[in-house]
């Protein structure tokens, strides 16, 4: 009997044992890390990026970046620079109904008592003090998804940071430490403002975020874009842009489209909501983050005249004033190739390019020069129309034509350095072999 009665409890105390050990928070990445906002409009999109490890270590948080709501007004407010107009306005430090909405994975797997959620920030002390809790309890749930939702103000009531600076100071940032977890402590024996330590037993399952916070605009007195060239391919459009000024904690290039409507002036260095208001919409590509340089924007209509513009933004999606719109038609390949005239490359191509332009030029300025020159032309207009769209249909055949026009390009212009360099290779080698001769 007493055996039994012993083996009872330990199975208890063993189930006990790997229940707390299971009891964790998590993040819920399902794909990705999607960290949502809540201000007077909309639910919208905060930026965010999942820690290099799983987020259980300080050293390694899930980075979130709040856009803050700042001292401008009117035309200049914060909010006009935000990537999405759905926001309405931006985080408010006075606010407690304004949300950042954080997604966990939950388990809370006990046979006893239930669990809630708690919030602790590190203070400037570097203490982890509680920030809030849940008012729902947890208990018996594997891999339960809950969106946690916390105020600004809440962090700034616990950070002991001055929070006042983002209401009457442009360009201000702050970064903290939050930290998620499950607790079985009722919040009457575990309050706000009270110091835990993460690390300790019964606070050790929970998860870190990193809060980026900041209000810092690009207005036109700071940074300017300019659509240089507009270039056409099938179903494409070729734009290559050029900025004033770089930003700080960059993330993207944006393209917007107004489709076939002109947006004229009005739109010309101006916040994005200006553009978005009128009629512009941000396509999906984020390119690589550049304060000039060439992008290829895709799946356009051909024959239809497209109005684009550019911005650049930041992690916390904060775009620079919009770019003059720019605007060119793309065409069908086979209008594309009557139009550039050199047929193969264009097809190998698909667009008007660097290197086409290179060889129409040397074309005209040194084959239409000699009597061979001419005789070459005559035979490619000839016979490369045949086999021009043969090639654009298939995409080895076209990676073929790009490597040997990138490799002829590369020759073309680096000849007296591939000369002097064979040159070099051969004296070298002449060197060796009399050295060797000698020794012989």
């Amino acid at each position: 009997m007493r055996k039994h009665i012993l083996s009872s409890l330990l199975l208890i105390w063993s189930a006990q044992l790997f229940a707390g050990a299971a009891t964790t928070i998590r993040l819920n990445t399902n794909n990705e890390l999607v960290v949502t906002g809540q201000t007077t409009g909309s639910a919208f999109v905060i930026n965010s990026a999942e820690p290099s490890g799983d987020g259980t270590a300080e050293a390694s948080p899930a980075k979130v970046y709040v856009p803050m709501d700042g001292p401008l007004a009117g035309a200049a407010d914060e909010a006009k620079y935000f990537i999405d107009k759905n926001a309405g306005t931006l985080f408010d430090v006075t606010s407690t109904s304004q949300k950042i909405n954080f997604p966990l994975y939950v388990n809370a797997l006990t046979v006893t008592n239930p669990f809630y959620i708690y919030v602790a920030l590190k203070d400037n002390s570097n203490n982890y003090k509680i920030v809030t809790f849940s008012s729902s309890t947890y208990n018996g749930t594997t891999n339960l998804d809950v969106t946690f939702p916390v105020s600004v103000k809440e962090f700034c009531d616990q950070s002991g940071v001055d929070c006042s600076s983002f209401t009457s100071t442009s360009g201000t940032e702050k970064t903290f430490t939050a930290y998620f977890f499950l607790n079985d402590t009722v919040p009457t024996s575990l309050p706000v403002g009270t110091t835990i330590t993460p690390s300790a037993a019964g606070y050790n399952n929970g998860i870190y975020f990193q809060l980026n916070m900041s209000n810092k605009v690009y207005t036109k007195n700071q940074v300017t874009l300019d659509i240089t060239k507009t270039r056409p391919g099938d179903k494409r459009l070729i734009l290559e842009y050029s900025g004033s000024a770089g930003i700080t904690n960059p993330k993207a290039v944006r393209v917007i489209s107004f489709g076939s409507t002109n947006p004229g002036s009005a739109i010309d260095d101006e916040p994005i909501v200006t553009a978005l208001n009128a009629g512009g919409s941000l396509t999906s590509t984020e390119y690589p983050y550049s304060t000039s340089g060439q992008l290829t924007v895709t799946n356009l209509e051909n024959g239809v005249e497209t109005f684009l513009s550019v911005v650049m933004v930041n992690l916390y999606n904060i775009a620079t004033v919009v770019s003059p719109a720019g605007s060119e038609t793309p065409l069908e390949i086979q209008e594309l190739l009557k139009k550039e005239g050199c047929f193969l490359l264009t097809a190998g191509f698909g667009e008007d390019h660097y290197v086409i332009s290179y060889f129409r030029h040397f074309r005209d300025a040194v084959l239409a020069k000699s009597y061979l020159g001419k005789a070459f032309i005559s035979f490619y207009y000839d016979t490369a129309p045949k086999y021009a769209l043969l090639i654009y249909k298939h995409e080895t055949l076209r990676a073929m034509i790009r490597g040997m026009a990138y490799t002829l390009y590369f020759i073309f212009n680096n000849i007296s350095l591939i000369l002097l360099s064979s040159l070099f290779a051969t004296l070298l080698f002449y060197l060796y072999k009399k050295r060797e001769k000698i020794k012989i």
